[in-house]
């Protein structure tokens, strides 16, 4: 996995204690206690990777 620049600087702010190696490829990011785990990972990586915005034609 690697990250933009920009979603590294995202990750540093929101996941003050996540781990990303771009070397090895890896990226941890701690959960809060008793969270479900898909949905803490569905709305890291979608903070992370936001989805690109279309451009719409007028």
């Amino acid at each position: 996995m690697r990250l933009r620049v920009s979603a590294g600087v995202r990750l540093r702010r929101l996941y003050r204690d996540a781990a990303y190696s771009e070397e090895q490829g890896w990226l941890t990011i701690p959960l809060p206690r008793g969270a479900d785990p898909v949905g803490a990972l569905v709305t890291a990586l979608g903070e992370l990777f936001p989805p690109a915005v279309a451009a719409v034609a007028s």
